[in-house]
């Protein structure tokens, strides 16, 4: 980029008369390098063995990256444009214990925090933010004036997790665990204007007290818990596999009862009540069998239930539950979201055909329910927004083929 305008100088060829354009430029016309990108990263492991029985290790991990993404309507206000920043810091602590031979217990504790941010200057009230006059609208390339979006997203994710397994005999073994996860997301997202009670420009944000459709401020702590128990049972010319998980989500936060008056701004109609967000559980069974048809074939049939939650920005997106005053402006958050599940099905045969080829023949086939999708809510005064929901169905179904 050229340094050829600075964030304060303004332009303007509005005016159908030429003799009346003006441009302002105060830069030095330096070169600056507008693709910026550094990254930094430390790894360390330490490994402690207390016994035969018993070793432990601790991990951890600190990434950390600013990069500037070339912008090319700022090429001639290459100080306007704003910057990515990432800080990654994960440490695990794992341990692993043998009871005796057939016995061992695998324990982890992990912490993850992730910080991304988005942002002229880190501080949204920077005395460094010019009013929005300098970025009126002029041909081709940004005369003056920054980009005004600010975010900042904090995570930090809490882990634990305890697996057994157990060899019982020479025909079963038996696995089983247990995971808790707990989350903590901080979503500040502002759009930077001028103060509009000053006759005077200055950075200018609404506070988290204030309701406007340009700022996205929210804090929740959703947690996650799963249990799993799964036995292989191992016989002369079969393998059965059955195992069953049950999964536990609680968004922890609150919903508006009536979306068509979601902040009770509509008088005279129904008014919104505040409940809490409805606690998920699945149980997902599952089912594994193969046979073996001396060294010639092996058949094999499985089933299973899957599931995947939803992304979190499905469901707390605009959760102040404000509602623009154009249609079409946003597509609000939904903690009640189901998980999208999946069931499965899959059959299929290896076959020899002599020593040097064998074949692989699966069929499969797949249900998807609770596909994300949203749909339009209409509020009493006739505002059109969207909202995320459950919408759609889909399945697959195919044939893989594989000569070795």
């Amino acid at each position: 980029g050229v340094n050829y305008f600075s964030v304060d100088d303004s332009s303007s060829y509005s005016s159908d008369n030429p003799d009346a354009w003006f441009s302002n430029y105060s830069g030095d016309s330096s070169l600056v390098a507008m693709n910026i990108s550094i990254n930094q990263s430390i790894m360390g492991k330490i490994l402690f063995k207390a016994s035969d029985k018993w070793k432990s290790s601790i991990l951890y991990t600190l990434n950390t990256d600013t990069w500037h993404p070339y912008n090319h309507a700022f090429k001639y206000n290459p100080n306007g444009v704003a910057h990515s920043t990432r800080e990654t810091s994960f440490y695990a602590i794992q341990s692993n214990y043998m009871v005796n031979n057939s016995l061992f217990i695998d324990f982890k504790y992990s912490s993850l925090q992730y910080l991304n941010g988005y942002y002229v200057f880190e501080d949204p009230l920077d005395s460094r933010y010019v009013s929005n006059i300098y970025s009126l609208s002029t041909p081709g390339f940004f005369t003056g004036g920054q980009e005004k979006s600010h975010s900042n997203r904090e995570t930090d994710d809490q882990n634990i997790k305890l697996d057994l397994t157990w060899q019982i005999n020479k025909h079963h073994s038996l696995k089983s665990g247990i995971d808790v996860l707990y989350h903590n997301i901080k979503n500040n997202y502002y759009t930077i204007i001028s103060n509009p009670d000053s006759t005077e420009y200055y950075p200018y944000i609404f506070n988290d007290s204030t309701l406007t459709t340009y700022n996205d401020i929210f804090n929740v702590s959703p947690s996650e818990l799963s249990m799993y128990v799964q036995d292989k049972m191992e016989f002369n010319s079969m393998v059965i596999n059955f195992g069953l998980r049950f999964d536990r989500f609680n968004p922890n936060t609150l919903y508006p009862s009536e979306y068509r008056n979601p902040l009770n701004l509509i008088n005279e109609v129904d008014s919104s009540i505040y409940l809490d967000s409805k606690i998920q559980n699945q149980l997902s069974p599952r089912l594994g069998i193969a046979y073996q048809v001396a060294d010639e074939a092996v058949l094999h049939f499985s089933y299973g239930h899957f599931f995947q939650m939803p992304p979190f920005y499905a469901m707390y997106n605009r959760s102040d539950w404000l509602v623009p005053t154009g249609n079409y402006q946003t597509v609000m958050g939904n903690p009640n979201l189901s998980a999208e599940k999946t069931i499965k099905y899959e059959i299929g045969i290896w076959q020899r055909i002599n020593r040097y080829v064998g074949v692989d023949i699966n069929l499969y086939y797949k249900d998807i329910y609770n596909l994300l999708g949203t749909k339009t809510i209409t509020t009493f005064n006739n505002v059109k927004y969207g909202l995320y929901t459950n919408k759609d169905y889909g399945n697959v179904r195919g044939i893989e083929m594989k000569l070795d």
